[in-house]
């Protein structure tokens, strides 16, 4: 704004979170929502320690990765008109998220932390190098105690991330990840 305001030009913010001060990561949100990639809420909110839903989740990740929907996972709880169908279906296609059952994907669930690790974990695997080098690596025998917290599913992956330098939050992996993380 203050760039513009000195160039003489007009400047109009895409985002106007009025709870952003709430938020741990409130420079990457505000990014996110510049590039278009991150919506608020109509009043104005991103409520940023709300619960984000895996319905949600597919939403954010298929327009940062600029997925493209595919053919229809069949999943019985995504109607073919809803919001998030679109993303759903690209982000199974590409086999970076998975339904709960052959049939049900569960939109609405709220994502855990857990689960929020292992699907960005797939995603470095194919959006980097550096995440391909360790997509098979095992947590090493040095760190299993600290990543056990974690279900067993979700060690190697949160180990992964924690190698390619995202700082990953052991303390209640198994609780909803929020919309600020």
């Amino acid at each position: 704004a203050q760039a513009a305001q000195g160039l003489g030009l007009s400047y109009h913010c895409r985002w106007a979170f009025t709870d952003l001060d709430q938020c741990t990561y409130a420079d990457d949100v505000a990014t996110l929502a510049t590039y278009g990639l991150l919506g608020g809420f109509p009043d104005g909110t991103v409520r940023p320690q709300q619960a984000i839903t895996r319905g949600e989740f597919a939403v954010l990740l298929a327009a940062a990765l600029n997925l493209r929907e595919s053919s229809s996972a069949g999943f019985t709880d995504v109607p073919a008109d809803a919001w998030n169908t679109s993303a759903v279906n690209a982000m199974v296609a590409k086999g970076f998220l998975a339904g709960r059952s052959s049939t049900v994907f569960g939109p609405q669930d709220n994502l855990t932390y857990e689960e929020m690790a292992t699907i960005l974990s797939a995603i470095s695997s194919w959006a980097c190098m550096e995440g391909y080098a360790v997509a098979d690596e095992p947590v090493p025998a040095s760190k299993q105690a600290a990543y056990a917290v974690l279900s067993d599913w979700a060690q190697a992956p949160a180990w992964r991330l924690s190698t390619l330098g995202v700082d990953v939050d052991l303390t209640a992996p198994q609780a909803p990840a929020t919309r600020d993380q």
